[in-house]
Parts: structure tokens; sequence; C-alpha cells
């Protein structure tokens, strides 16, 4: 299970926990178990064939589900035939074949928030999303036992306090978690271990992948519109190129029907005599501008199709913003430690002069 944790001066303690289940339970214990799967192993079978799990705290036993059914033991690869060899090039077809059937069976895990450790969002699995918090001097919105939260909330962006969870392509893992306030903004630091960390680590070494990672994260958001003006039009030209024959075969078999002409009537409608009105003229100033040099043919042809450039432009400007942000955290960072330690030797020059 991931563990993200920031102590805000303002808002308290922030912590984002990505895993299953049950792990989950650990830290939010109204969450819903979803799996039979994801049963702990004290659970304890039922009359009915369903789960009980007993609380921490010595609460009331809750029903999961059914055991999941013993699995038949599997036995290993009869010999092959004498006459039968084996390719050379089958084991990496065969770690191409799991790799892609793993990809393809993949979930993103389900994710809680906590703050001041209350859970105010749970999600049933991992995706980009911004999610509102309780303002300073404000009480959490506790989420209830057994629910998960409201995907959609229109005004979010507005909101006085905002977290904001970042994934990776395809929802696999977060990349980023950043808190956002009317004057602030921070990111948390990555758990050790994680796809974040290492990717955290990697941009603090090079100077050239602390611009690219942003950039190519800002691209990544953009790339529906990339797809959607670039991709789908060259995809419409070859479907109908490859229809074509089809559609001219089906032609040929469809008879010609002379449909009847329908007599529609002739409608007249009256002519209004609109007044002329002889609006005066205005005596505009001419002004002579200076005559600019002829723009190149490339330049011209991607004025006149912005959507084979908008995308990417967007896609920079949101990987700017990006670079913006974490340098604004790293200097909120910065102002906080500075903080704590004026706050911990104005405690230590107190506590020596009551001495």
């Amino acid at each position: 299970m991931e563990h993200w944790r920031l102590t805000h001066p303002s808002l308290g303690q922030l912590e984002v926990c990505v895993g299953q289940p049950a792990e989950l339970r650990r830290v939010d214990p109204g969450f819903p178990l979803l799996k039979k799967d994801d049963a702990q192993s004290g659970a304890v079978a039922g009359s009915e064939g369903f789960v009980e799990l007993e609380a921490q705290d010595g609460g009331a036993k809750v029903e999961v589900g059914e055991l999941p059914a013993p699995r038949p033991a599997e036995h290993p690869a009869t010999a092959r035939d004498e006459g039968e060899e084996e390719s050379p090039d089958a084991p990496a077809r065969g770690r191409a074949a799991e790799k892609w059937q793993a990809f393809l069976e993949y979930e993103a895990p389900p994710v809680v928030v906590l703050q001041q450790g209350i859970p105010v969002y749970r999600e049933r699995s991992l995706s980009q999303r911004k999610i509102r918090l309780a303002p300073a001097g404000r009480d959490p919105k506790l989420v209830a036992d057994g629910e998960f939260s409201e995907t959609l909330d229109p005004g979010v962006s507005a909101a006085p306090a905002m977290l904001k969870l970042d994934t990776a392509f395809f929802d696999r893992h977060l990349i980023q978690v950043g808190v956002k306030t009317k004057d602030s903004f921070i990111f948390f630091d990555p758990p050790a271990g994680t796809p974040a960390a290492e990717r955290a680590a990697k941009m603090e070494a090079s100077p050239v992948r602390r611009w690219l990672y942003p950039l190519l994260g800002g691209l990544g958001k953009s790339g529906w519109a990339i797809f959607a003006f670039l991709v789908m039009p060259l995809l419409g030209k070859l479907i109908a190129a490859l229809l074509a024959p089809i559609i001219e075969f089906l032609k040929r078999l469809m008879p010609d029907i002379d449909w009847p002409e329908i007599p529609w009537p002739q409608i007249r409608l009256p002519n209004i005599p609109w007044p002329d009105i002889n609006w005066p003229t205005i005596p505009w100033p001419q002004i002579n501008l200076p005559s600019l040099p002829e723009l190149p043919d490339w330049l011209v042809w991607l004025l006149n199709h912005p959507k084979f450039w908008l995308p990417i432009v967007v896609g920079i400007v949101v990987g700017i913003i990006a670079v913006r942000n974490a340098r604004r955290s790293q200097k909120e960072k910065l102002h906080w430690q500075r903080q704590k330690m004026a706050t911990a030797l104005n405690a230590l020059y107190e506590k020596r002069k009551m001495q």
C-alpha cells in the first residue's frame, strides 16, 4: 500500500492511501471490501458461506462475501514428443504474451483520502482527480461507512482547498500529489520505494528531466485532442478508402427506383417595405502601416491548420504550469522549514531564559 503524508500548517494532516481494500481498511475501517479474495487471513467462514471479519476494536462482525473456491493443483507440462523441437523464440513470446495479458487484466487499485484522520474521499479505482478539502477552521466532512464518494464535483477547481492526484498513463500508479489553497501550492513527498519516488529522484539528478517530465505529462494530458484532431481524420480517410469498393459493389446490387415527384406547394410571402435610413459617414483616419515581410510557406500552412499545433501548444503550457507549481512547492516547503526552525529556536531561548 502506498501511503502519502503531508502535514499542512492550516489544513492539518493529509493522507492519500492507494492499495487493496483489505489494506485500506487498516487506515479507514469503513472502506467497503469489494472482492472475495480481499478477505483477511484471520477471517472465519459463516454458516451461509460468507466471511465474517472481526473489527480490530472488538466491534461487530462484517459479512464480506463467499469464500473463494480452492483452485485445482497445477501439474507441470508433459514431455514433448521426440520429433517436436521447441522454438528458440518461444520463451520471449511467452513473456510478451504474459505481459500483454497482465496489461489487459490490470485494474487500478482503490484510493482513500484522509484529512486529520477522517476519510473525506473514497474511489473504487485510482484516477486523475481533483478532490475538495475542508478549508482552515472547518471540520472535514466524513464519508459514510461502506460508501464511495461522488466523483462529479463541478466546483472543485474553485474550492478554497483542493487535493490534486496526478497518475501515470492508464492510471497505473500515482506520480504526484499536490494540495492547493488560495495562497499556496504544495506537493507531497513520494513514499520511498514507489515509482513516484524513482521519478522524483531522476528529476532531481538531471535538470533536463526536471523540465522534460512535466512537458511530456502536459502533452499526455492533451493526448485526447491530438488523437481527435490528427488521428481521427486519418482513420476516417483510411476506413473510407477500405470501404469504398464494398460500397460501390452494394450500389450495383441496389435496384434503380423511380421515386414519384411530390408537388410541394409554393408559398408567396409578402414583401415588407423596409425604410431606407441614410446613416452618416464617419471619416475614419487612414493609417499607413508598414508592409510586413512575406511569411514562409510552411508557416502559412501551419496558421491555416491550427488543429495540428494547437494541442501541442496546450500540452506545453500545461507542462510549464507544472514546472512553475513545482518551484512554488519548493519555496513553500523551505518557508515552512524556516518557520519550524524559528519556532524551535524561540522555544529553546524561552526555556533557557526561564532557567
